[in-house]
């Protein structure tokens, strides 16, 4: 049987007055022709003046009766389908040869869409080649026109079980260190420091405060930023030292939440929740609150920054411009070298934001600089006007200097570290401390024009000490005067040497896939700069391992990716239905 030619409209197939709803009904082929007899003209109305060629019936002559339109199920147009006057093919339309019925109005051919397969229930109660047609076209439509559903979301649930976790460790380890008779002498200076500060003795040497004399003496001996937390501890009547480390715990639990949302924006959700578990769980990370030193605030105000620079990087607003503005302010407050942060994270994060126009880029930076300004300028201005320009912002370097170079550090046991007996060789008593640190500066750097040979083996061992390939147990001991345990910093050791691969991985994943990865790999160069200057010590090494646990997280992401589907059941009744990709 062969069927009409496509987009002729015949009398065995009215045009579709669906047409203008976009789902075309299927014609019927005319059924086969008896011997020829007298024709008898149909009664409908063509769509255009064209009369409709007679339909060859039987012999015996019989008037037409129109018959009544056969129910097509839910279609998506309000006209119902007038029945054909022809009796349909029992057989059904060969799905092969079906016909496009042509529009009411133009009379071009109407394209058909992709038939979907049609249901076998509903195509057993409907006549053939019609209702199985319109069923599965109706169910197409109402599958298309539902709501995609939106998968449920665990990631606060299980960043909440992460800062659980991270905060039971605190507390364990808290509860462990506060037997200890005597703090570090860091630690010590920070809470002596903090303890006059909220009683109007702004930044007073807290040795000379706390001698027979009770001489209070400005000093900027270190940045502001720790001090001024533990005071506000203070304040919240937290003044013992077991108060001050719980401060500085729920410091750190914050740090952990933060990473977590920061790794989620730039990668995922689940990629988020485990650099946070990474962050929680390494233990040269959750051993700094116990020690009240600046490294706990150095792990917050580093993390921030990495959490601006991303927001910054998505979308470069100048809200996102004044956040990270704010965090480098803070890194400046925080430790001396960490202002370096401006030149190798702000510059280059203002103009090498992407799909912006340079007004915008320089925008974002003159935002960037003038809040860090703001932010710093307190600072700047109170130790310029009480010291002059000796200070700008610290004056610890210059026992730093002193103390590191010298033939002691040059050689020997403590070769790439830092020796008290160094430090002794430049008196202190009855002078100013900007004199005294300029005094300390100039002898080290006296020491190093004189042995210039072994410098740069000087500079190797202490940059082996910090990224622990040199002498990694002896560094464990020596790390015990600055307040943390030989065992815990064991544990970070072999803990350190399975995250720094990790690390590595994650870095080459933002590489690949183009994310913004130039913030970690500063917070991991400028850990190695301050070692190879100063000295090999684990404390210069905190902005690293927040970077590296970050990247990190992003590895276990992957590697959980590989792992999921390598192990996944193969399509078949135990796995999820796949649906086809939306176009």
């Amino acid at each position: 049987m062969t069927p009409p030619p496509v987009g002729t409209s015949t009398g065995s197939s009215p045009p579709n007055p669906a047409g203008s709803s976009g789902t075309p009904e299927p014609s019927v082929p005319p059924a086969p022709t008896d011997p020829p007899g007298p024709a008898i003209e149909s009664t409908e109305t063509p769509a255009e003046s064209t009369p409709i060629p007679a339909v060859p019936i039987s012999a015996d002559p019989v008037p037409a009766v129109p018959v009544p339109a056969v129910p097509a199920g839910p279609v998506p147009t309000t006209t119902p389908v007038p029945a054909d006057p022809v009796p349909a093919d029992p057989a059904g339309p060969d799905p092969t040869t079906t016909p496009v019925p042509a529009d009411p109005i133009t009379a071009d051919p109407v394209p058909t869409p992709t038939p979907v397969p049609a249901d076998p229930e509903g195509s057993s109660e409907s006549p053939p080649g019609i209702a199985a047609a319109t069923t599965s076209t109706a169910a197409a439509a109402g599958a298309a026109a539902a709501p995609a559903p939106v998968p449920r979301s665990y990631f606060r649930l299980c960043l909440t079980a992460v800062a659980i976790v991270a905060g039971g460790i605190q507390v364990l380890f808290i509860h462990a260190m506060s037997r200890r008779t005597a703090l570090p002498a860091v630690g010590r200076y920070d809470t002596v420091q903090a303890h006059y500060l909220v009683r109007g003795q702004w930044f007073v040497d807290p040795v000379q405060a706390t001698s027979g004399a009770h001489v209070f003496v400005p000093t900027a001996a270190h940045p502001p930023l720790p001090t001024l937390l533990l005071g506000i501890a203070d304040v919240a009547s937290a003044t013992g030292s077991t108060q001050h480390m719980v401060f500085l715990a729920m410091l750190f639990v914050a740090s952990v939440v933060l990473a977590g949302i920061t790794v989620r924006d730039l990668v995922g959700e689940r990629a988020g929740v485990l650099a946070a578990l990474v962050f929680a769980t390494f233990p040269l990370l959750w051993v700094n609150p116990a020690t009240i030193g600046p490294e706990t605030t150095v792990i917050a105000v580093t993390t921030l920054l990495l959490f601006a620079s991303v927001r910054f990087w998505a979308r470069p607003s100048s809200g996102h411009a004044a956040l990270v503005g704010l965090a480098l302010g803070l890194c400046a407050l925080t430790r001396t070298d960490l202002v370096a942060l401006v030149v190798l994270v702000g510059l280059p994060l203002g103009l090498s934001v992407r799909s912006v126009p340079w007004k915008v880029r320089l925008r974002g930076l003159a935002v960037m600089g003038v809040i860090a300004l703001l932010v710093v300028g307190p600072w700047v201005g109170r130790n310029l006007s009480q010291f002059g320009h000796t200070v700008i912002l610290s004056e610890d370097y210059g026992a730093v200097v002193a103390g590191a170079n010298c033939a002691t550090t040059a050689s020997g046991q403590l070769e790439g570290w830092w020796s008290p007996a160094c430090l002794a060789r430049v008196p202190v008593s009855g002078q100013p401390a900007s004199v005294t640190t300029a005094d300390q500066v100039h002898v080290g750097r006296v020491y190093v024009s004189d042995h210039l040979g072994s410098t740069v083996g000087v500079a190797a061992v202490r940059l082996g000490r910090l990224w622990n390939v040199y002498r990694p147990l002896q560094g464990s001991d020596l790390e015990v005067a600055t307040g943390r345990p030989a065992w815990v910093s064991r544990l970070g050791l072999w803990y350190f040497y399975l995250l720094v691969p990790a690390a590595a991985v994650g870095a080459v994943v933002l590489r690949r896939r183009r994310l913004l990865l130039f913030p970690f790999l500063a917070l991991i160069l400028l850990s190695s700069i301050t070692a190879v200057l100063a000295f090999g010590d684990a404390r210069f090494a905190v902005e690293a391992d927040v970077a590296m646990a970050m990247l990190a997280g992003v590895a276990l992401d992957v590697l959980a990716t590989r792992v999921r589907s390598r192990w996944s059941s193969p399509p078949g009744r135990h796995s999820m239905r796949r649906f086809p990709a939306a176009p």
